[in-house]
């Protein structure tokens, strides 16, 4: 009997140990559980994150074209503006030129008719006035005679 008694107690033991164990089992189970769902919830969330970076990513890619586009666009906008200021230069030095003939034929007109329209007089009276002061643009020397010969005029008077 002691023997029954042993194998009872062996057996009961081994229930014991095995209930023991069971719930062990059961709560490292439960544990195990909740860390999986703490680490699909994180997961998800990295998931989340990286759909969230794609989409910016995609966003921001979309800008960039838009924004290469408006630089394309004004790059245009300059060369032409370019090429109008070349062209609105271009007149200016048209009518800059013409302006300044124009007027320099008004002086000569004006010397000749201070020198009674003698072509010669007028003539040696400027090439006077480059010896005198040498290195003068031709107008400086037209309108230095003209003025030297409207001052003689109204000095006689």
């Amino acid at each position: 009997m002691a023997s029954l008694s042993t194998t009872i107690l062996i057996v009961t033991g081994f229930l014991a140990v095995f209930i023991l164990l069971g719930g062990l089992v059961a709560v490292q189970h439960d544990d195990f559980d909740k860390r999986i769902n703490a680490l699909a919830s994180s997961q998800l969330k990295v998931i989340n994150a990286l759909e969230t970076l794609h989409d910016d990513q995609n966003n921001l890619s979309e800008s960039q074209i838009g924004l290469a586009n408006k630089f394309e666009s004004l790059v245009n906008d300059f060369q032409e503006l370019v090429k109008e200021h070349e062209i609105l230069r271009k007149k200016y030095e048209f009518i800059n030129k013409a302006q300044q003939q124009q007027a320099r034929t008004n002086l000569q007109k004006q010397l000749l008719i201070l020198v009674g329209g003698k072509k010669a007089t007028a003539t040696q009276l400027i090439e006077l006035e480059k010896t005198a002061n040498p290195g003068r643009s031709g107008d400086w020397y037209l309108k230095k005679v003209i003025l030297d010969l409207q001052q003689d005029k109204t000095s006689q008077i």
